[in-house]
């Protein structure tokens, strides 16, 4: 799925649950999970039902896993949206250096070709330029006086 260091930089930055869903079956499954149901309580049974929808996510072996381990309990499934962003924006960059068009990105990921143009050259400089602080300095960001 992911080079070791961004494995550990997305197993880092989950929530508590999701991290712990990770350990007890994979960063895959976990991921799954959080994109489908996060944002809701999800009922793990002692048993997984074969035709359940956490089954046909994941497979009944890390769905086995998640059920021995929270055994008849309810989960607050976190949403992970920035988690899921980061793995959003690593595909589509793995995708363009495959020689993806901007304009397939797009599509493919339900997004503007600005908005898609603007992740790849984001991730590419490697910072977020959109997180830039605005100068309240009163002479402006050159020194000059407005």
């Amino acid at each position: 799925m992911a080079a070791p260091n961004q494995h550990q930089k997305l197993l880092s930055a989950l929530p508590a649950t999701l991290a712990e869903m990770a350990r007890v079956t994979s960063l895959t499954a976990a991921l799954a999970v959080a994109a489908r149901f996060g944002g809701t309580r999800l009922y793990l049974p002692r048993q997984p039902d074969e035709r359940s929808d956490l089954v046909q996510l994941i497979g009944i072996r890390h769905a086995r896993a998640l059920c021995s381990n929270y055994s008849g309990e309810f989960i607050e499934v976190p949403r992970a949206a920035a988690v899921l962003r980061l793995v959003r924006n690593s595909k589509m960059c793995r995708a363009r250096e495959h020689g993806t068009t901007v304009r397939k990105l797009a599509r493919d990921f339900q997004l503007t070709q600005r908005q898609a143009r603007r992740i790849l050259n984001v991730e590419r400089s490697g910072h977020a330029r959109s997180k830039r602080k605005v100068s309240r300095d009163p002479a402006g960001p050159r020194g000059q006086a407005r």
